[in-house]
């Protein structure tokens, strides 16, 4: 790629790949000549206009691609110069609201973001590459993970094809989630975020589903007692102090993971509702049992101990660090051995996300982040973008349409007055 001729994302005009485009009206945005497939993508055939972003240099790395938009931003595939070879997802963020106070939660969010990846190092946690300001906006360049599929698209294709998860994959995959958020809570930080589009799996040599985890935006320094004023998280995920934004620590994340362990192993929502406000308030009513879900599925008593102490309303109830939870769950695996697997050989519709109503209406709706297009991969690499923070439809239920975890990670402008409207509804 290097050295070859490319062509200007806006005015079309030739060049070597990576130089700036002299063209005035493209010298004044600052585009730079991406190669002809780089240049067709960034040119739909429903001849829309092109990502202003795609052609600029953000730092020491050209943006070639928008391979994902949602939460507080959009992400870009990029190549650092001089020799772009190294690749890098680029979190672009962009502040567009008309509360100060919240702008600046998000711009502190972004920046904590940085804080949190500069401080982590381990396989389990996609790595930094590079932090700053590009005209005025924050940017991460973070880790591009090769041939990279998140856990939900991996839900989203094992369902299209009627293939669940063995026993063995679901303790591979969540033992290195564990991993890594052991890792960070011996820092003290918390991810609370921790969804399946923030889990990404890869397939390398010795090990098909490579787990790392994304995204420690929202994570909180517990030793530095940050502001907790603004519940951001996932509702479908986030745990109830996270609510009431006390007393958050490791039994947080290991909570959130406990929901996702509760939706691979039954295929369904632990706590459904039509809106944020109704999964909220399940999570607060003491009346409210998440196992009532799946009381027809006839679980063994070890699957519903691991389920019932992971999502317990009191923190000191749960599970208190991720070697506690890890042993519960290989027990609790292990007790639906016989029920787990490609076949789903007893129980189907508790077998990996089969035969799921939930599931089966997501696979429908198209579920995954990622299009078609991104699937394929660069011309010049053939590899699947990993889809850092985009926008997914997550699943429904038969008679609830609960909105995409991402629509809800973005909704926290009214986090405040949410946050007093469950409390007061969950207590009437």
């Amino acid at each position: 790629m290097r050295g070859a001729t490319g062509i200007c994302p806006g005015c079309d005009g030739k060049g070597t790949v990576a130089e700036p485009c002299s063209q005035r009206g493209c010298e004044k945005r600052g585009l730079h000549h991406i190669t002809e497939a780089q240049w067709e993508r960034a040119h739909p055939d429903d001849g829309s206009t092109p990502d202003p972003v795609i052609g600029q240099m953000v730092g020491d790395f050209l943006v070639v691609r928008r391979i994902g938009a949602g939460g507080f931003g959009k992400v870009y595939l990029a190549h650092q110069i001089p020799l772009l070879r190294l690749k890098g997802a680029l979190k672009l963020i962009n502040v567009d609201t008309d509360n100060a106070e919240f702008s600046q939660v998000l711009l502190e969010k972004f920046q904590s973001e940085a804080e949190v990846l500069a401080h982590l190092t381990h396989p389990n946690i996609v790595r930094l590459l590079k932090y700053g300001l590009h005209k005025s906006r924050p940017y991460l360049v973070m880790e591009y993970v090769e041939k990279g599929r998140t856990l939900r698209d991996e839900i989203h294709r094992r369902t299209m094809n009627g293939r669940g998860f063995s026993p063995q994959e679901i303790v591979d995959i969540f033992d290195q989630v564990l991993n890594g958020l052991g890792a960070a809570h011996e820092e003290s930080i918390i991810h609370r975020d921790i969804k399946p589009e923030n889990i990404m799996l890869q397939s390398v040599v010795g090990n098909p589903h490579y787990t790392r985890l994304l995204d420690f935006g929202l994570a909180k320094f517990v030793e530095h007692h940050s502001d907790t004023r603004w519940h951001l998280g996932s509702p479908n995920y986030m745990a109830p102090e996270q609510i009431s934004r006390k007393n958050l620590g490791p039994w947080t994340d290991l909570y959130a993971v406990t929901v996702m362990v509760f939706e691979l192993l039954s295929g369904r929502r632990p706590f459904p509702g039509a809106s944020e406000e109704q999964v909220l308030i399940k999570k607060l009513k003491d009346e409210f049992d998440p196992l009532g879900e799946i009381e027809d599925l006839d679980f063994p008593q070890p699957a519903l101990d691991f389920l019932a102490t992971g999502l317990a309303r009191d923190p000191e109830a749960r599970f208190r660090d991720v070697d506690s939870l890890r042993k519960a769950l290989e027990v609790a695996v292990e007790s639906l051995a016989d029920r787990l697997g490609p076949a789903g050989a007893t129980l189907n519709s508790a077998t990996a996300q089969l035969n799921s109503e939930d599931i089966l209406e997501m696979a429908e709706m198209g579920g995954a982040g990622q299009d078609d297009e991104d699937r394929e991969g660069e011309e010049e690499s053939e590899e699947v973008v990993s889809d850092l923070d985009a926008t997914v439809v997550a699943p429904r239920t038969t008679d609830d349409s609960i909105p995409s975890d991402d629509e809800q990670t973005r909704r926290v402008t009214s986090s405040e007055e949410l946050s007093e409207k469950v409390v007061e509804e969950s207590l009437g």
